[in-house]
């Protein structure tokens, strides 16, 4: 099985040099809305690709602690491209423990789900209003075109998508108001 974790990483990398807790800090605010890593993903890829050579060491952390500082290779972004040029990927649905808690929810109480589904709301919300700040730092960045497109593809794709979850928080709402 191809290790994903590997292209986050070198995409991150292929950005710019970066420490492993600066390659999960970009990878939490720019991508986390369809893809999560942990730090106990993140540091044993680097490792391993630094083995392979498709990442360097190019210094210790600027900031004096002992971090490493990795940089990508050639080797490095022949894989990544490879990998961004290939048609085959997968997308796994994962686990939404609200969807579960509603699924069996009939045996609760219904104010109890709806405060549930309202407080998922809310927190809907306020990706909805990371989104906008993402769409502001593309719109207004100088970035190449082609990347400012691609990047607003995926922050589009994550409004359509909270939006649709949070029309489903209100008429999900609504008919339990219903009882």
């Amino acid at each position: 099985m191809i290790k994903k974790t590997r292209k986050a990483v070198l995409g991150a990398l292929s950005l710019e040099s970066a420490t492993g807790y600066q390659i999960k800090k970009f990878l939490e605010e720019t991508v986390s809305y369809f893809w999560k890593e942990s730090f106990g993903q993140i540091y044993p890829v680097l490792s391993e690709l630094e083995n392979e050579g498709k990442v360097i060491q190019v210094q210790n952390s600027p900031t004096g602690r002992r971090e490493k500082l990795y940089s990508i290779t050639d080797s490095g972004s022949e894989e990544l491209e490879s990998w961004l040029k290939s048609s085959k990927y997968t997308i796994n649905p994962g686990r939404h423990e609200l969807m579960l808690k509603i699924f069996f929810g009939y045996k609760e109480v219904v104010p109890n789900l709806i405060e549930q589904i309202s407080t998922y709301r809310n927190q809907l919300s306020g990706t909805m209003q990371t989104f906008t700040g993402f769409k502001t730092v593309i719109e207004n960045d100088d970035m190449d075109q082609v990347r400012k497109v691609c990047m607003g593809a995926t922050v589009q794709s994550g409004v359509i998508s909270v939006q649709s979850q949070i029309r489903w928080c209100d008429e999900s709402i609504s008919k339990l108001n219903g009882f």
